[in-house]
């Protein structure tokens, strides 16, 4: 599966997905942080979508909102693994969730919440600088501009398999930057079914 290298103190189970950026800010409730816990990926049969556009479901007998749901990704899905883990960070908390089709062996889609720079993106691949609405992300030393909800395709060296790249958010705090205030970003990583020809 896809491994993120971000340094952090805790983990625990929350949850969020989109693919571009919707007209309000993302929202994720119904797991508490609990730091001393790890949850495994949980088969989840059942998902809905209801008439304020929140994507509502079970995982790990917590009841999980998604608000908004974005109009892009389906309003049905059919069973599929969940993970989602939330990491402890001084400028925040990070999420990350997964979502895998039951026949596949890696994710289709994951989304990261509050990632900061040196994030882990793939293998040879992380993000770089973060900006104002939009980041670089780097391969070895090469700068690859991403700006907010324009999709950037990547492509993992070690499986040859091609990912879409969309920034959703950014936050750069004014004045001097602290650790516990350092930029950040939303993101969401999809999965695409063959590589794009050049």
């Amino acid at each position: 599966m896809l491994k993120f290298g971000l340094q952090v103190s805790g983990l625990v189970l929350l949850l969020g997905l989109s693919i571009q950026v919707p007209a309000a800010a993302l929202q994720i409730e119904g797991v508490m942080p609990d730091v001393e816990q790890v949850h495994p990926e949980a088969l989840v049969k059942r998902f809905k979508v209801n008439v304020k556009g929140s994507l509502q479901f079970k995982l790990d007998n917590h009841v999980l909102t998604v608000t908004p749901w974005p109009q892009q990704l389906p309003k049905r899905l059919t069973p599929q693994y969940v993970s989602a883990q939330m990491m402890l960070h001084p400028a925040g908390p990070i999420r990350v969730i997964r979502f895998r089709n039951p026949k596949d062996s890696t994710p289709w889609l994951v989304l990261t919440v509050n990632g900061g720079q040196r994030s882990q993106l793939l293998p040879d691949q992380v993000v770089g600088k973060i900006n104002e609405g939009f980041v670089y992300l780097l391969k070895a030393t090469v700068p690859l501009r991403a700006d907010l909800n324009q999709a950037v395709i990547l492509q993992d060296d070690q499986t040859h398999e091609c990912w879409q790249f969309v920034l959703l958010g950014t936050s750069v705090p004014k004045g001097a930057a602290k650790f516990e205030s350092e930029p950040r970003a939303d993101w969401a990583m999809r999965r695409l079914t063959a590589c794009p020809s050049k």
